[in-house]
């Protein structure tokens, strides 16, 4: 993971990163459409965004946004690697863990039939076609779901807006220094009474 970012930050960029990339390249399933009442035109013109857009025009759309989520760990005391210096002297701990997050997929289109074709293409597209892609990218898909469909009403169109969820692990991980005590300044015959003078 980039250290830069939050992970719900490189989590989302990654996600929406390769969305985009499978979308815009056809052939990952143009053969999948030769039955279907939709085409790789229709397909191809699906928005991916990180973010509600700040206008609502292109349809289909996809918005990807954070939800929740917790970190995961044995604790400090105990799930550490050990890093050395060239004399073989501890100088710090790599302590690690996994972030488990939970993101939210809204996909807007302008019909039913829409609505329900892309949310079995994302849940594939995520699943099986993608999931060794985003493995490589330091993200583990748990489980992704269906969470249902409803309709909103948009000056003259009805836009049917499908919801799916996506549950990940991403690593984490921290370097902390050890002190060296050759650094330190220390004068073992200071008394209690040489410490309150002026």
């Amino acid at each position: 993971m980039n250290q830069d970012k939050t992970a719900l930050q490189y989590t989302k960029e990654t996600v929406v990163k390769y969305l985009r990339g499978y979308i815009y390249n056809s052939e990952n399933y143009a053969r999948f459409l030769e039955d279907k009442k939709i085409t790789v035109e229709d397909v191809k013109k699906c928005k991916v965004y990180d973010g509600t857009p700040d206008v609502l025009t292109d349809f289909p759309m996809i918005v990807i946004s954070g939800a929740n989520g917790n970190i995961q760990s044995l604790g400090l005391s105990d799930f550490k690697q050990e890093q050395y210096n060239e004399f073989g002297d501890i100088i710090g701990y790599l302590y690690g863990g996994c972030y488990e997050l939970s993101l939210t997929l809204e996909c807007a289109t302008l019909s039913s039939y829409q609505s329900e074709f892309f949310q079995d293409f994302l849940i594939h597209a995520l699943r099986i076609y993608l999931y060794r892609p985003l493995e490589r990218a330091g993200i583990l898909i748990k489980q992704v779901a269906y969470n249902g469909e409803n309709t909103v009403n948009d000056k003259n169109n009805i836009i049917w807006v499908s919801n799916i969820s996506l549950q990940v692990w991403t690593q984490w991980s921290e370097y902390i220094d050890l002190l060296d005590l050759k650094e330190v300044n220390l004068e073992f015959d200071v008394t209690n009474e040489d410490m309150f003078k002026e």
